[in-house]
């Protein structure tokens, strides 16, 4: 929970949002779209799938709240994810769905969505960092003796 001296400067709502439930999903997703494009250019899944798999990695078509009650479940947000993009590719190409999360880990997804929330978190946190040390270092000016 971020102080008073942080909310002012507007960073912690910046970084909080960074790790949304929204953000979240989109990373995971952004994942799993990226893994099926490399995989099928890798030669590693049919090529015909990628693009289907990463259509279906839109994240205004799944709801958080449920999957987030999975989560609680199955200790791990990842399965209860795959397990609803599997279902939407399924929903378009059958033979899609078996190629969804091809070669990655759970670990794998989690890992990488939470180092691309800390790069939309990170910045604003600097920029508040620098105006406080600024603050400070103009109070410390100030009462120089």
């Amino acid at each position: 929970m971020a102080g008073r001296l942080v909310n002012a400067l507007g960073a912690a709502a910046a970084a909080s949002e960074a790790f949304s439930d929204t953000a979240t999903l989109r990373h995971m997703l952004r994942f799993e779209a990226a893994l099926a494009r490399a995989t099928a250019e890798a030669g590693l899944i049919p090529v015909k799938v990628a693009p289907i798999i990463a259509s279906a990695c839109d994240p205004g078509l799944y709801d958080p709240a449920p999957l987030a009650e999975a989560a609680r479940r199955t200790a791990t947000l990842t399965v209860p994810v795959v397990k609803a993009l599997t279902a939407e590719v399924s929903r378009r190409d059958p033979e899609a769905a078996a190629y969804v999360h091809w070669g990655a880990t759970s670990q794998d997804v989690i890992d990488t969505a939470m180092v691309l929330q800390l790069g939309e978190a990170i910045p604003p946190l600097l920029a508040a960092i620098a105006d406080i040390v600024g603050a400070f270092a103009a109070q410390a000016e100030k009462h120089r003796v």
